[in-house]
């Protein structure tokens, strides 16, 4: 099961969250990726909601060369990696790995590719590998 951007938008984190581990058969893998609050691209994201624009000066010297529709970040609810933590574990999953990318700056995370990186240190993009136990 994966669960890519969709606790920005859901009104229930943790239904949303214990949904999944319900339906999910025993034994089975959930993958939750997304951009975490704490990173930089979390961070211009609330900037620019706040703004109501990406055309600010300063934002526009610093943002990603493609940023989301401000529409679309005005909707959203970016989760810090703590939080991303406790959904999952306090809906029953094991975590089993933690992964991270881009780490660049947003103005040039497009110049090459990133490759995950093994547990979370600074990364803008995390992604969760949880586990429901059984057989």
């Amino acid at each position: 099961m994966i669960l890519n951007g969709v606790l920005d938008y859901v009104s229930d984190d943790v239904k949303a969250v214990r949904e999944a581990y319900r339906v999910l058969r025993p034994g089975g893998h959930i993958v939750v990726a997304d951009v975490v609050a704490e990173g930089s691209y979390g961070l211009l994201y609330k900037l620019a909601e706040l703004l109501g624009s990406w055309d600010d000066p300063y934002i526009a010297r610093v943002r990603p060369p493609s940023p989301y529709p401000i529409e679309y970040v005005r909707q959203a609810r970016w989760h810090t990696v703590d939080e991303i933590r406790r959904l999952l574990e306090g809906a029953g999953f094991v975590i089993v790995k933690v992964a991270q990318t881009l780490t660049r700056h947003p103005k040039y995370s497009n110049e090459s590719i990133e490759y995950p990186v093994d547990g979370y240190d600074r990364g803008d993009y995390v992604a969760f590998k949880g586990w429901k136990p059984g057989p």
